[in-house]
């Protein structure tokens, strides 16, 4: 068993662990989903008690902000114009 590295070039390796550059509209975008994420973590922190749950909470929203940063640096940025947004 080899364990050489590859030779060629696979595009979902590329695009699932290259560096992400975002196109001015998905820096939009995303500079407005952080804004209503932190406003929610916010909500969070004021309205939910000190805890296990809490602190969930806050990871689970700070996951669901890194999944919208990963999708949008992954959609073309011709397929945001297709979707009218």
């Amino acid at each position: 068993m080899s364990t050489s590295p590859k030779t060629y070039i696979n595009l979902d390796l590329e695009r699932a662990f290259g560096p992400a550059t975002l196109a001015p509209m998905q820096e939009t975008k995303l500079g407005v989903l952080q804004h209503r994420a932190r406003e929610l973590a916010y909500l969070i922190h004021d309205y939910c008690a000190p805890g296990r749950e809490r602190s969930l909470a806050l990871t689970e929203l700070e996951s669901a902000l890194h999944w919208c940063h990963v999708a949008l640096a992954r959609q073309p940025e011709s397929a945001s114009l297709e979707n009218g947004t």
